[in-house]
């Protein structure tokens, strides 16, 4: 009996030697953490909780007011949400800036936003690329952007602002500046690295799911190239989703021109970006009229969203172009085009891993040959591509490319 007795009692000091020893090593791990000293993150701007509902309504209210979503639109987009909110955890929105560069290659602050899930283990990281902004709407001003809907599934969501909005307004938007956008996002994900060992006291993860739709789309693409180009960055992609998107801006600039008739009046905008960004010293005199020559400098800079900018302008361009710009044998549009060109991402790599395509099989504001020749590449190089086409337009093609990325991931949730 003594025997057993003292057998017991030596098990229990040795349960709480372990015991203490788990504790000091806790204790000493807390202790030993040390901040990362910043590289790229200047600062946490704000900090806030979001939800799955705040994001929803939001993205109602924005594309209600401005594109008239269709009540039957909404009813069957709940019902794809409503098994979801079931997964859905609320986020904390870091609204940050960072450094990096602008298309020229300066130095600038740039913003964008992490979105961290309010529970223990994130399931992944997602870069998603934002769609086409206003300075006033941009995602680092509204916090309860669309583009973070997926990230409610649990996962850190990293969205940067287009430079020329949030902390770099004082620039123009630069549209169709692929290589910069990439940097520019790449960067994002440094700053938010710097953000998680500082606040949540552990690494981001090196695998991303990237993804975009339209504007976001051909960044998105960029990025996934940027990093496959650069291995040192240590950043592995998963899978890439982009839908609706001009990787060849300048089929989608000759599209407008031969058809001179858009819902979506960016055409002004991309001129003016790319006359800033690329020096072109453009004679606009020779290019608009109208009242789009007489405010094109505070309406093509971003202060005006196109959903705001199109009602000013109407749908037939030749009221507010001059036409006659647009011919081959005019040295300044082939000055223009010839920087449009420049800017198409190069097919000169090879993704190795699921590539998700989709688009409007006949859009009215991106042309869908944008991404017909992108698929085309990707099937001449073996690589593993689904091309979806949608029947709807542009926008409605939005949320329905939005709710099957959301519902992808959503079903892969239910098995984490």
């Amino acid at each position: 009996m003594d025997s057993a007795l003292k057998l017991i009692i030596r098990h229990c000091r040795s349960l709480m030697a372990l015991a203490v020893s788990f504790f000091i090593l806790a204790c000493s791990e807390s202790e030993e953490f040390v901040p990362a000293e910043p590289q790229v993150l200047t600062e946490v701007v704000r900090t806030e909780t979001v939800t799955m509902q705040d994001i929803v309504d939001y993205l109602y209210a924005e594309y209600s007011e401005d594109v008239g979503v269709s009540d039957e639109l909404k009813a069957a987009y709940e019902q794809d949400l409503a098994p979801l909110r079931v997964l859905a955890c609320d986020l904390t929105a870091h609204s940050v800036r960072y450094r990096t560069t602008a298309p020229d290659g300066s130095p600038i602050i740039a913003s964008g936003v992490v979105y961290y899930p309010q529970r223990n283990s994130p399931k992944g990281v997602l870069e998603i690329m934002p769609i086409n902004k206003s300075k006033h709407d941009c995602v680092s001003a509204s916090l309860r952007t669309a583009e973070a809907l997926v990230a409610c599934l649990g996962y850190i969501c990293i969205i940067p602002d287009l430079v020329g909005c949030g902390a770099s307004a004082d620039l123009p938007i630069a549209y169709m500046q692929h290589e910069n956008a990439a940097v520019v996002a790449a960067d994002l994900r440094r700053a938010a690295d710097e953000l998680i060992q500082n606040t949540y006291r552990h690494k981001l993860p090196s695998t991303s799911i990237i993804g975009g739709y339209s504007l976001g789309a051909s960044i998105a693409w960029a990025l996934a190239r940027h990093y496959s180009l650069h291995p040192q960055l240590g950043v592995e992609v998963q899978e890439i989703w982009c839908g609706g998107g001009a990787y060849d801006p300048s089929v989608a600039v000759n599209a407008f021109i031969d058809k001179p008739y858009s819902q979506y009046a960016v055409l002004p905008n991309i001129i003016c970006s790319m006359d800033y960004y690329d020096h072109l010293g453009l004679d606009f005199t020779r290019i608009f009229r109208g009242e789009l020559l007489q405010h094109y400098r505070e309406w093509c800079t971003g202060n005006l969203s196109i959903w705001k900018l199109t009602p000013l302008l109407g749908y037939d361009m030749s009221t507010y172009l001059q036409m006659e710009f647009f011919a081959d044998d005019n040295p300044d549009f082939q000055k223009l085009m010839q920087v449009v060109k420049s800017k198409s991402i190069p097919n000169d790599w090879v993704p190795h891993t699921k590539v998700h395509l989709a688009h409007s099989r006949e859009d009215s504001y991106v042309p869908r040959a944008c991404s017909d020749e992108l698929y085309a590449y990707l099937q001449s190089v073996g690589a593993d591509v689904e091309y979806s086409l949608m029947e709807e337009d542009h926008v409605v093609a939005g949320f329905l490319w939005g709710q099957g990325f959301v519902k992808a991931l959503g079903l892969r949730s239910l098995f984490q």
